[in-house]
C-alpha cells in the first residue's frame, strides 16, 4: 500500500534540522530547541535548549545532547 503523499522519515529530519523543535522523552521531560544535529541513531543536538519538567520551566542549556533511545517524539514547531 502506497501514498505519493508520505515521505521517508530521513525527509522529515533533513527538514527539522536547524529547525526549532519540540523532542519529548520517554520519562514525559520536553526540551525545546534548534535542532543542529541528528545521526543514525536519532541522537539529536540542539541549541539554545530550555528543558520542561511537568509542564514547568527548569533549565536552559547553551548545547544539548539526547541520546536517541530515550526520545518519544519529535515535533517540529
Amino acid at each position: 500500500m502506497s501514498n505519493s503523499t508520505t515521505s521517508p522519515p530521513i525527509q522529515f529530519f533533513k527538514e527539522a534540522l536547524f529547525h526549532e523543535c519540540s523532542i519529548k522523552l520517554n520519562d514525559g521531560t520536553i526540551f525545546k530547541g534548534k535542532m543542529t544535529l541528528i545521526d543514525g541513531l536519532m541522537n539529536i543536538v540542539l541549541e539554545n535548549a530550555i528543558e520542561y519538567i511537568n509542564g514547568n520551566k527548569d533549565n536552559e542549556y547553551p548545547e544539548c545532547f539526547i541520546r536517541g533511545n530515550n526520545i518519544c517524539y519529535i515535533s517540529v514547531d
